[in-house]
């Protein structure tokens, strides 16, 4: 397990409370290295928080279309509206790959892992979608 998803282990403990099957139908969880993997047509080779990781991601976002041509020059202007600890450089493309989800998911052409996923004890389907 991550430093990082021991961080958050409250916060999915929390969701995890909270949601029920009917909420299901209308919160998803997605990851954003899926999205990035389907936009790049592989995985992603370096590590997000290295200029090189960022870089590839940008590059993998740009193959969304006239939406995000031009992300490279563009998305650290929107980064400094927020300081360096509110909002790291590899959360804000994370979160344009997890916009691009949900637009697919919305359309009806996100896919999810695994296709026919088990339910757990709750009856939620334990899956991802990207």
């Amino acid at each position: 397990m991550t430093i990082q998803a021991f961080g958050i282990l409250k916060k999915i403990a929390e969701v995890d409370r909270l949601m029920t099957p009917e909420l299901q139908k209308r919160v998803y969880e997605a990851h954003p290295e899926l999205a990035f993997r389907l936009l790049a047509g592989r995985s992603m080779q370096f590590k997000k928080s290295r200029s090189s990781g960022r870089d590839e991601r940008i590059r993998a976002l740009a193959q969304m279309g006239t939406t995000f041509n031009g992300l490279g020059e563009r998305w650290v202007d929107r980064r400094m509206t927020f300081s360096g600890k509110d909002l790291a450089a590899d959360d804000l493309l994370d979160a344009y790959a997890l916009t691009w989800t949900a637009f697919r998911i919305a359309t009806g052409e996100a896919r999810r892992l695994p296709s026919d996923p088990p339910c757990d004890r709750k009856g939620l389907r334990m899956e991802v979608w990207y």
